[in-house]
């Protein structure tokens, strides 16, 4: 094997110290991060635009037009997780028996369209909440069995509905009804 010849990398003239501490060989202090700060700052959570959207509409439920309130009401009750159940018409292609067993058919979209084209009037909010309680009382007698999912998403809507149904009243409902107020009057016979 031939021997290796000697570079000249044209170091001449470089004073003596400068190369000494230029050597590559030559260890440098090096700053290492630090994992773990002196003191935490909690991240702030953004809001979603879900949450966004859940407190725009808890504003707006107790100002404005009876209609826009109720339009409020609407814009909660789509925001809840199940919602799906109620987004839109039953399809009765699907569901061939549906018809046979709902009379008046209604949903989130249906009564968002009602909402917006004006047949509810200025004022009817009584009319508006039939609707919205159709929605759910059609879900709980087509699906009778009280272990079904819909069945208990059409519960539970509900309850939510008359909450926020009543706050856009005027009316204080601080909490959601629990089962037992849903179920109506108590079975122990005295009046209250």
């Amino acid at each position: 094997m031939p021997k290796r010849k000697s570079v000249d990398f044209g170091l001449e003239g470089i004073p003596p110290g400068l190369l000494a501490s230029r050597s590559p060989r030559e260890r440098t202090e090096v700053k290492r991060f630090d994992a773990t700060p002196a003191e935490k700052q909690p991240r702030k959570k953004t809001p979603s635009s879900k949450e966004k959207r859940a407190a725009d509409a808890e504003g707006r439920l107790e100002e404005g037009t009876p209609m826009e309130r109720c339009g409020a009401v609407l814009d909660l009750m789509e925001l809840r997780p199940d919602a799906y159940w109620f987004a839109d018409p039953v399809p009765v292609d699907l569901v061939p028996d549906y018809l046979e067993i709902i009379d008046e058919p209604s949903d989130y979209s249906t009564v968002r369209h009602r909402l917006i084209s004006g047949d509810y009037g200025e004022e009817d909010v009584v009319a508006f909440a039939a609707d919205v309680r159709r929605i759910f009382t059609n879900a709980v007698k087509y699906n009778w069995k009280p272990d079904h999912d819909c069945h208990k998403a059409a519960r539970s809507c509900l309850r939510a509905f008359e909450h926020y149904f009543g706050r856009s009243r005027g009316l204080d409902s601080g909490t959601l009804l629990d089962e037992s107020a849903a179920a109506g009057p108590s079975s122990t016979g005295k009046k209250e």
